[in-house]
């Protein structure tokens, strides 16, 4: 949640102070956190819990065959943020951002709902001169409508080009090869290509503990790939639950 706060920006979800929140209850309640370690199917099993409830998040759906060196995922991106995180705070890490990322002046986005968008707007107001490439007819899957309506005309107003309702796309030496509705095609080159395609729901660890454990719970993106407020409805519903 700190490297999404700094991807979406203190200036309007100061996602910050949900974590505060939570590290304060959890040291009133006694709740005990681990970290800095890889779970599995036999972590859990030596532990012999009654209940497990998972949040292992989704996992980015990315082209399997990639010959540009420049494409990043959007998920190293957000692997690199949280390794600077160890050191600094998402305040810090926002300002510093704006001196230095992992990206080149022109970048093109393969994906255009929430997660695009966000990554889109997050390299804008850093200097990047950003094309958004959506295969469905409409940007911002997952947005609310009312950020959805002030996001579109602050991209016209930056500059962004987005291009949707495309019949492929694929990754190429020479750029990103876009075929339109149309049948037009056309080759979009930059200095990054950033992969931030929808999320499918990560429920490995879900399906490993099938008849091991009694009761398993998902909640958030390794249900379903949502907002940040979706998933904390899901924890609070399974904890009234159990």
């Amino acid at each position: 949640m700190p490297a999404a706060a700094v991807v979406k920006s203190l200036d309007f979800e100061d996602l910050t102070s949900i974590v505060r929140y939570f590290k304060v209850q959890f040291k009133k309640l006694g709740v005990k956190v681990f970290t800095g370690k890889e779970v599995d199917s036999n972590t859990i099993g030596s532990l012999k819990p009654d209940v497990v409830v998972i949040a292992t998040g989704g996992r980015q759906v990315i082209p399997e065959k990639t010959v540009n060196k420049r494409v990043i995922s959007a998920a190293s991106l957000h692997r690199q943020l949280k390794f600077w995180l160890n050191f600094i705070g998402p305040e810090k890490l926002s300002w510093l951002t704006r001196l230095w990322i992992p990206a080149g002046r022109e970048v093109v986005i393969i994906g255009g709902d929430i997660h695009g968008c966000e990554i889109a707007e997050f390299l804008v107001k850093r200097g990047r001169k950003v094309t958004i490439l959506e295969k469905t007819d409409n940007l911002g899957k997952g947005i609310i409508d009312f950020l959805l309506l002030t996001l579109i005309p602050w991209f016209q107003n930056k500059g962004v080009a987005m291009i949707t309702g495309l019949k492929s796309i694929e990754i190429t030496e020479d750029g990103v090869d876009v075929i339109s509705s149309e049948g037009v095609k056309k080759t979009f080159k930059a200095d990054t290509i950033i992969s931030a395609t929808h999320l499918e729901p990560d429920d490995t660890l879900a399906s490993n503990l099938k008849g091991k454990v009694a009761e398993v719970y998902s909640v958030g993106d390794c249900k379903e790939p949502r907002l940040i407020v979706d998933a904390i409805a899901d924890g609070w519903k399974v904890g009234r639950s159990i």
